[in-house]
């Protein structure tokens, strides 16, 4: 298990705590081959990026680890015991899939390396008594050579709402990529409100201009023949629809007035 410290995608620090058993298997004799070993181990990561390959998430860090052990390969004496083992760590890891809640499967490729402080005895495998007697006990001591605490390489499932290829950046870049989105999204909207701007401006224009043209046509149609208005700004077919309208509406008042002169020329006779 392993947690990011501080919450933020530019925090670098975890902590981490394992634990691994493979102790006593039941048998119905001894055997001659024993693999027991129990460990518990705490951690501290530093993660960063290189820049030249972005993808992958490096690591550097602190381990303790205390076990528990017996060995015994088939030869005539094993070794069991207790270790204490500081040191450090290292590897890298990569994102292998990523799911749509945040979560993501990644592989870890990693060593660890440190001193070891161990107590071991020595014991045979005694066929006859069917048992594990102790030849020699041994006291706490430090070895003189570092020892390999593990390799890992396996697949991690990474629980949260970052994944691998957003956590553990620089402040500076996660601050600098936040500033581009949101210079980005002003940008959006302050676009978006010109554009709102032209459209009401352009509708408002073509409204204002088809008021003035139709209050000028309906002037023309209800204005008196005799009055000689005209009208700047109409256009060619609207003129010639106002000249009809004022030669008809001339016949239209001829008519009477051509009926009285006759009847009265007739009176006359």
């Amino acid at each position: 298990m392993e947690w990011n410290l501080g919450g933020k995608n530019w925090s670098r620090w975890t902590v981490g705590a394992d634990y691994m058993n493979k102790w006593r298997t039941h048998h119905s004799f001894t055997p001659g081959i024993v693999f027991n070993h129990s460990a518990a181990r705490l951690e501290v990561r530093n993660y960063w990026r290189p820049v030249k390959h972005p993808k992958w998430t490096l690591y550097r860090g602190l381990f303790v680890q205390y076990s528990t052990f017996s060995y015994l390969f088939g030869s005539r004496h094993g070794i069991q015991g207790k270790a204490m083992v500081p040191g450090l760590t290292g590897g890298f890891q990569r994102s292998l899939y990523v799911y749509p809640n945040g979560n993501s499967i990644d592989f870890d490729l990693g060593l660890s390396v440190g001193a070891c402080y161990v107590q071991k005895d020595r014991y045979h495998h005694d066929t006859e008594s069917d048992c594990y007697p102790v030849d020699e006990r041994g006291s706490w001591h430090w070895l003189k050579y570092p020892v390999l605490a593990d390799v890992r390489a396996g697949i991690i499932f990474r629980m949260g709402r970052h994944t691998l290829p957003e956590l553990y950046r620089r402040r500076y870049d996660v601050d600098l990529a936040y500033a581009e989105a949101k210079d980005s999204i002003n940008l959006l909207r302050k676009n978006r409100r010109f554009e709102r701007h032209y459209r009401d401006s352009v509708y408002r224009q073509i409204f204002d201009d088809f008021e003035h043209y139709y209050d000028s046509i309906s002037h023309a149609m209800t204005a008196a023949p005799s009055t000689g208005v005209t009208f700047v700004g109409m256009s060619e077919p609207l003129k010639a629809v106002s000249k009809k309208s004022v030669k008809a509406e001339h016949k239209v008042a001829e008519k009477p007035e051509g009926k009285a002169r006759n009847k009265k020329k007739e009176e006359e006779r």
